[in-house]
């Protein structure tokens, strides 16, 4: 039997007659389910940290005319007297307002004597403009006055009759500017130091202004003081008067 078939017949056969294998079941993988995350969010931008907080300075001590302003204010007499004397006494207080006093009365008469010369400057001014613009006439009355020709005094009067305001100008320009130191300076020159002076006095004034007012101040708190002070001093012991006895005789 086994001649009728050829090798490979034969090994098919055998294949064949071989039980069929089963498959191997495949592993399947159980997902565990998976946990959401939470969105991510992105950083906000922060503030900076403020620094800690410093306690507040106390205000700067009163002194000047604030300082005994706000010793009056004080209800009681007596700790007005008491803060007074602690504060330099009466007698210093009386030298504040003096030099207050002397600072704006200095300031005033600044002043005061810078309105002189600003006033000179402007006589000044004025004569020397009068001096020019007046010279070509009273230059050709005096050579008429020195003219030897005949008629020449007469022509003189009548051109002194005309022009007799223009010619007294001149002298009395003359004779104001006799003693004043030569050259003479230029209206550009005397306009400049008059504005000299009046920024010096702009500026002096709002000074002025300010050393008055505190003056005004002190002078409010003297009345004060004063009637404080003559209320608490000590008195001053009065003498006895001492008795002369006549000795026994």
């Amino acid at each position: 039997m086994g001649a009728e078939y050829t090798e490979e017949e034969i090994k098919s056969r055998i294949e064949k007659s071989k039980p069929p294998q089963q498959a191997k079941p495949q592993k399947t993988e159980i997902q565990q389910p998976t946990q959401a995350l939470p969105p991510q969010q992105k950083p906000q931008p922060q503030k900076p940290t403020p620094p800690p907080k410093q306690a507040p300075k106390p205000p700067p001590p009163l002194e000047g005319i604030a300082l005994w302003e706000s010793i009056i204010r004080r209800a009681e007499t007596a700790e007005i007297y008491n803060l007074m004397q602690e504060s330099g006494g009466y007698q210093h207080f009386v030298d504040l307002m003096t030099e207050s006093r002397i600072a704006h009365e200095t300031i005033d008469n600044a002043m005061k004597a810078n309105e002189k010369r600003i006033a000179a400057w402007g006589y000044l001014r004025k004569d020397i403009t009068d001096l020019n613009r007046t010279r070509k006439v009273y230059n050709e009355y005096k050579a008429l006055q020195k003219s030897t020709k005949f008629f020449a005094k007469r022509t003189a009067d009548k051109f002194y009759e005309k022009h007799e305001d223009e010619i007294r100008t001149h002298e009395n320009a003359l004779r104001d500017l006799k003693d004043y130191k030569r050259p003479l300076p230029t209206i550009k020159e005397i306009d400049e130091e008059i504005t000299k002076g009046k920024n010096a006095n702009a500026v002096n004034a709002k000074y002025y202004r300010t050393a008055k007012a505190e003056h005004t101040r002190f002078t409010a708190v003297h009345r004060n003081l004063y009637a404080v002070n003559n209320e608490h001093k000590p008195k001053a012991p009065q003498r006895q008067k001492q008795r002369s006895q006549q000795a026994e005789l």
